[in-house]
Order: structure tokens, then sequence, then C-alpha cells
């Protein structure tokens, strides 16, 4: 997903829909790689002031640590995804790539980077 593309999205739905996108990477690194996060619990808290950045900070981290178990190529950077999401509405674009990354690493090949929402790799 392009920058504009994401950015579009999340302003036209007023922020719905980064809630509904950061509750998929959630569930996704709970079911997939064994992340020890509950989607359900992520998303409340993301209306709480404060915590909702220490959280976003945690999956960040969480996302790092599943790049380098999995020997992805490519491995995420919190502040770079922090940075890109609180100044420029950007860390979908940027995290969806390290998501696809990451999938590509655990099918035991690297994957190209791309800003698409991550998909499960099929067996």
């Amino acid at each position: 997903m392009k920058f504009t593309k994401f950015k579009t999205k999340v302003i036209f739905t007023l922020g719905i829909y980064f809630l509904v996108w950061r509750h998929a990477v959630v569930k996704a690194l709970r079911d997939d790689f064994g992340a020890q996060l509950e989607p359900g619990k992520e998303l409340l808290l993301a209306f709480v002031p404060f915590i909702n950045i220490l959280r976003w900070w945690a999956i960040l981290n969480e996302i790092k640590a599943v790049g380098e178990r999995t020997g992805a190529a490519e491995v995420l950077s919190p502040g770079h995804g922090m940075f890109s999401t609180i100044f420029w509405f950007a860390g979908g674009p940027y995290v969806n790539k390290h998501m696809n990354a990451l999938y590509g690493a655990r099918a035991g090949t690297y994957a190209t980077a791309s800003v698409q929402a991550p998909v499960a790799a099929t067996y």
C-alpha cells in the first residue's frame, strides 16, 4: 500500500482504519509468529492517552524481535516506525513492508519488501 493510499484511508475514516489495521497486525503477530500479544486488549489500549504510544512502541519492538528470530533480510527499526507514525501517518506502509518480509523469511525465502497489507504465506 502506498503512503498516500494509507494516509487517505486513515483521514477519510477519521482514524478508524488505523485501528482496524493495528488490530490485524497484532493478530498476525500472535497467530502466525507466536507473539504474546492480545489483539483485543491492544485495540482497547489504543484509546488510552499516552499508553497507546507505549503499546505501539512495544508492538514495533515485537515486530523487530520476530524479524531477528526469523532471519528476515531487513529488520524493522522501532524508532523509524514510531517517527513515521507520529509525524507523517506513514507507519502503516513501513510496518507492512516489514511484516511481508517476515512472512517471506518464515517461508524460507527472503521476500522483496513491499508495502501491501500482511498476508500469510501458503504452504
